[in-house]
């Protein structure tokens, strides 16, 4: 974190909780020890604002508050190995799941519906590459219903 400090206050955008194929504008409410943040969503249905028209520079001037700087990021994601439509095997259950997107880090479960997809960072404990659950003895949930690969 060189070059400054998150800092309580600051705009970010954050995986939503509560719909976790959602991401939502959120605040810093507390910064933490050993770099963690407690962060709160601003909320998904703000009156009168029109989402569909969202500029960052007028949200930051309308509530008069400023963006959490980039460089506070790890947003090195280079070299990961990463394509779409890979296949891998992710925590819910443990499911087979295809990368939907690369920007961004979208997963999908395969055979269930796009509501269930999940945003990941690629360097989660939550995702594995095909074979895991067969050299751990872990269950593997397989693929059932429409759109099952």
């Amino acid at each position: 974190m060189e070059g400054g400090f998150f800092v309580v206050g600051m705009k970010l955008e954050a995986i939503n909780p509560l719909n976790l194929g959602n991401i939502c504008v959120a605040t810093i409410h507390k910064v933490l020890l050993d770099g963690y943040l407690m962060v709160g969503i601003d909320g998904t249905d703000v009156s009168g604002y029109d989402w569909k028209i969202f500029t960052w520079a007028k949200y930051l001037e309308e509530n008069g508050t400023i963006a959490a700087p980039v460089w506070l990021f790890n947003t090195d994601s280079s070299g990961h190995g990463f394509a779409q439509n890979i296949k891998l095997e992710a925590v819910d259950l443990v499911c087979v799941a295809t990368v939907r997107r690369c920007v961004g880090w979208l997963l999908h479960f395969d055979g269930w519906e796009p509501d269930f997809d999940l945003w990941v960072d690629i360097q989660s404990p939550d995702i594995y590459l095909v074979g895991w659950c067969e050299v751990t003895g872990y269950k593997l949930q397989l693929p059932t219903g429409p759109g099952k690969n």
